[in-house]
């Protein structure tokens, strides 16, 4: 079961139950059962950079920053993405495609870190990649 709190200060509709049961159908086609309540934020382009600077050492803005913790006891795991709705402007303006698209998608990314993917090797980025645009095209069905 997947619980997602979505936390959106934006002019960017992005629907509560339909980011949640993405996420949920996410998490089954990966093979995750346990408990998870993700909290989804969108943020500014100062505020990720902050983030991205606190805890990964790089003075910069990013487009998604995924924090997950274990379970303690009998709790569920969770998660926090944070999503730059200035980098998906960005994006979206640059390759001609809805902001609320971008921000999907850098949802997506961020549940596939989560959920244990990374993108640091050239091979991995390719596969996460690959993973968010046919669970992006899943959304867009679905829509």
């Amino acid at each position: 079961m997947v619980k997602v709190e979505l936390h959106n200060p934006t002019q960017y509709h992005l629907d509560n139950t339909e980011v949640e049961r993405l996420l949920q159908e996410i998490a089954k086609c990966e093979g995750w059962s346990a408990p998870l309540v993700v909290s989804i934020v969108l943020v500014d382009n100062k505020r990720i950079r902050e983030l991205n600077l606190s805890y990964l050492g790089r003075d910069h803005p990013t487009d998604v920053i995924a924090f997950h913790l274990p379970p303690v006891g009998d709790e569920p795991h969770l998660a926090d993405i944070y999503v730059s709705w200035e980098e998906a402007a960005t994006y979206a303006a640059d390759h001609k495609t809805a902001v609320k698209e971008e921000i999907m998608r850098l949802i997506i990314h961020g549940f596939l870190h989560v959920l244990g993917y990374d993108d640091t090797t050239p091979a991995n980025r390719a596969h996460m990649l690959d993973k968010g645009e046919h669970y992006l095209r899943m959304w867009r069905a679905c829509t």
